[in-house]
Parts: C-alpha cells; structure tokens; sequence
C-alpha cells in the first residue's frame, strides 16, 4: 500500500503543544489564540474560557466553523451562557476540553477537511 503525506497546505496545523505554548507552523504562541484553517489570531487577554466576550465569538463565527473547540488548561472552564446560547442559536457545535485534547481534535478534524475553529489556552 503506498502512503502520501497530507501537510494540508490550505490551512494551519497544530504542530506540538506543552509548557505553556503552542507551535502552529514555524511560529510559538505563549497566549491564547483563535484558530482556524485560515485565521490565526493572538487574544492575549485571555486566560480562562469564561473570559471570552461576544467580540471573540464574532471573530470565530466570522471564519464559518460547523464546530467550535474550546481548549484550557483550567478544569470545568466553561465560557458564559450567553455565550452559548449565541453559538446554539447559531447551529455551531461547541466542545470544551483540556488543551492538549484540543490540539489533537482539531489537527483530525483539519485531517479531514472539516470547518473547525478552536479557541486554545496555552
């Protein structure tokens, strides 16, 4: 069986994760970002899901995701019900989990061509 490498040229790929930061492609972030196959933006104010405003879900809504993943490294951190419902209202898909999980399910989803957003917490 002959196997090709997928290096998913069209979008951004988790590449390692740990210590407090992510490595997307060649650069590190030490803060926590929006990600998308075709977005790539820093929130550093951001430390916790329960911060994230309705600005932040403009921001993902505006890259078309079908799901949305949410990574901290904070136990049973949920962002606010408002912003839920607004996601819900939406029809998007949200799942909360801890960052690593975050990295590995978004680089599957990426895998298979699917529109993921992830908001991740180093």
């Amino acid at each position: 069986m002959r196997f090709t490498a997928d290096s998913h040229p069209e979008g951004y790929l988790i590449r390692s994760y740990g210590s407090g930061s992510l490595r997307i492609g060649q650069s590190v972030h030490e803060s926590a970002i929006i990600l998308s196959a075709t977005t790539l933006l820093p929130i550093p104010r951001i430390q916790r899901a329960c911060e994230l405003t309705m600005d932040e879900l403009d921001a993902m809504l505006a890259t078309g995701p079908q799901v949305v993943l949410i990574g901290s490294p904070h136990a049973d951190d949920w962002p606010g019900p408002q912003w839920r419902a607004a996601m819900l209202q939406r029809n998007v898909g949200v799942e909360v989990m801890n960052t690593g999980a975050a990295c590995r399910t978004y680089n599957v989803l990426m895998s298979e061509r699917r529109l993921v957003t992830a908001v991740l917490i180093p």
